[in-house]
């Protein structure tokens, strides 16, 4: 089956037209990743503070000056900034 330029030209922006989000999808996928960010936060705090509490967690200097690399046992560590000393 022969294709045209002109019918090959319409089916690839027939397809760029379907691939490409809608503003609102664009939104709502941003909206999704920060959720799913924030839970990711909670999730990890939740397990520090259990490890912290059992008394399993060890801390060595990070990368940068103001970073700590916290060991707490799990198969991965978490790296925490340091911002302020003190209470907020």
């Amino acid at each position: 089956m022969k294709i045209t330029k002109k019918k090959l030209k319409q089916i690839i922006q027939e397809a760029l037209l379907r691939e490409t989000p809608t503003p609102y999808e664009k939104e709502e996928a941003l909206r999704f990743q920060a959720e799913d960010l924030q839970q990711s936060t909670r999730k990890i705090t939740a397990e520090l503070l259990v490890s912290i509490n059992q008394g399993v967690v060890t801390a060595e200097q990070g990368d940068e000056p103001d970073e700590l690399y916290i060991m707490t046992g799990a198969a991965e560590g978490i790296t925490v900034k340091v911002i302020k000393k003190g209470r907020f």
